[in-house]
């Protein structure tokens, strides 16, 4: 679901770009940075949760 957030999230920031005139290329380069955030944190969340350790399931 997270990504399904991220991916919504990119498509505004992107359409929002290219209404602002800023060029294709640069709201694809909005889009995808922001793509690449989401599934960033989405691959990290289980190093996260094993850094913060068992205490973080209280």
């Amino acid at each position: 679901m997270q990504l399904l957030g991220f991916a919504a999230a990119a498509l505004f920031a992107f359409m929002i770009a290219f209404a602002l005139d800023l060029g294709g290329a640069v709201a694809a380069m909005i889009f995808l940075l922001i793509l690449f955030i989401g599934a960033l944190l989405h691959a990290w969340h289980p190093l996260i949760e094993w850094a913060r350790g068992p205490s973080a399931k209280l």
